[in-house]
């Protein structure tokens, strides 16, 4: 069975940074609200609270295609 690995919006912000990439955990969350970043989802759950999904290999690649040669 293959497992769709995910992280939070915390690992992944702090992934991000350890690329140099400047970013905070609430842009993060505003980004994959608004479609920028392709590498996460968000749904609003019934019980009010925001649900974030960010999926690891989406990130990686996301992270490769926008590396300096």
């Amino acid at each position: 069975m293959d497992i769709i690995e995910t992280m939070t919006p915390q690992e992944a912000a702090e992934r991000l940074r350890a690329t140099g990439m400047h970013i905070g955990v609430e842009t993060l969350r505003q980004g994959i609200q608004q479609g920028a970043f392709p590498f996460g989802t968000y749904i609003q759950s019934v019980t009010g609270g925001p649900v974030y999904f960010v999926y690891a290999r989406l990130l990686e690649e996301w992270i490769d295609a926008r590396k300096k040669e």
